[in-house]
């Protein structure tokens, strides 16, 4: 009985060891295609999935993820690649991970504007006029002949913003600003985009106005947050109608 019991703890002993120094799978190696990308707002491209000709990962299960679904969005399409849409300016990081958790991949989504139309234009609710004078865009002058107590209008020769007008409550704090863009079908779809690429559509308008609001998805806004901004069509101001342009207020209500 000895015998017989040694020879089996010797064949479970060579059993263990055998077992112990059997190799783990191979997995071989993954990459993403491409694994940092640079593109503007609205620019949907695929990232692909690359695999070594040998291993276990190619024969695995994934997913992908967006760390910012606000900015740059992923979902998997045919072949196993992520359809990626840019939805704001900003950064995200894309992951490809098999759902055992053994292999994770990044990928950099950096989005940048595709419009800049309105950037350095001043406004904050309440705001004082000489707060509104300190901050002026470069190259707009008053134009005194347009100003009244509660309308400060600012001029310049731009082939894309021609006029800055500055609304006044009672109190003479900045109600709301009008961004007169030269009527050109390049501007309006600038400004279009500019919106679109930096803030949240409310989907709710005011004076035949569909608003856009700062939520904070961008960190660069220029605006503070909860600030509405709409694009508005054959708007009068003080009598004089202005077929383009965007107003700026504030969105609280909204």
């Amino acid at each position: 009985m000895k015998k017989i019991s040694f020879k089996l703890s010797a064949v479970l002993l060579l059993t263990l060891y055998a077992v112990s120094c059997a190799k783990e799978p191979d997995l071989g190696t993954v990459s993403l295609d491409p694994s940092s990308k640079t593109v503007t707002f609205g620019q949907v491209f695929n990232i692909k999935p690359v695999f070594s000709a040998t291993g276990e990962a190619k024969n695995k299960t994934y997913t992908w993820k967006s760390s910012a679904d606000s900015i740059a969005s992923i979902k998997m399409v045919s072949g196993g690649f992520g359809e990626v849409t840019p939805k704001r300016i900003g950064q995200a990081t894309i992951t490809y991970a098999s759902t055992d958790g053994k292999i994770t991949k990044t990928a950099i989504i950096t989005v940048d504007p595709r419009s800049t139309i309105l950037n350095g234009v001043y406004f904050k609710n309440g705001a004082t006029q000489s707060e509104i004078n300190n901050n002026m865009l470069s190259g707009f002058s008053p134009s005194t002949l347009e100003s009244t107590s509660s309308l400060l209008v600012f001029a310049s020769g731009s082939s894309t913003v021609s006029k800055l007008i500055y609304e006044l409550d009672t109190s003479n704090k900045l109600k709301a600003l009008y961004v007169i863009l030269n009527n050109t079908a390049d501007n309006k779809k600038s400004a279009e985009d500019y919106l679109a690429e930096r803030f949240m559509n409310t989907g709710k308008s005011q004076g035949g106005i569909l608003y856009y609001k700062n939520t904070g998805y961008v960190a660069s806004n220029s605006v503070p947050l909860k600030t509405a901004l709409g694009l508005f069509f054959d708007l009068t101001i003080n009598a004089t109608q202005y077929p383009l342009g965007v107003k700026i207020m504030d969105g609280s209500n909204l």
